[in-house]
């Protein structure tokens, strides 16, 4: 019995850990992806992202849907850039925690609600240090 169940939950056990962050960690290329998937803490905060993102697009007008997809892209394609692969010391991982709890929080920014409007922002300036 116990050897059946094993089979059954295996491919169970292996989607979870495939979808662990918010894209299939079986096709990560990059070492920032390999890196989010790697380790349980990134791979929570890309959930949290991901959610943050997502709540962000649904609340804006429609109109607002193909910018706001663009921004996410150039920040992807910033954190790609930001984030480089370096030494043993995993300072990528250090780089990727520090950038998702900043963007994390930058996207909680665009949703607000007071007096029970809300109100929704349409877009976030990237910047980087000169």
């Amino acid at each position: 019995m116990r050897k059946v169940l094993l089979v059954l939950s295996l491919p169970f056990l292996l989607g979870a850990l495939a979808r662990a962050a918010s894209f299939d960690c079986t096709k990560a290329k990059t070492t920032q992806e390999k890196t989010i998937c790697g380790t349980p803490a990134l791979s929570a905060a890309d959930n949290q992202m991901a959610a943050a993102y997502g709540a962000w697009l649904a609340a804006a007008q429609p109109d607002w849907a193909a910018g706001i997809r663009d921004n996410q892209l150039a920040w992807l394609r910033w954190r790609n850039a930001n984030c480089l692969a370096s030494d043993a010391n995993n300072h990528t991982a250090t780089c990727l925690s520090s950038v998702y709890k900043a963007r994390i929080a930058e996207l909680q920014q665009m949703i607000e609600q007071v007096a029970g409007i809300t109100f929704v922002s349409q877009s976030i300036t990237l910047t980087t240090p000169d």
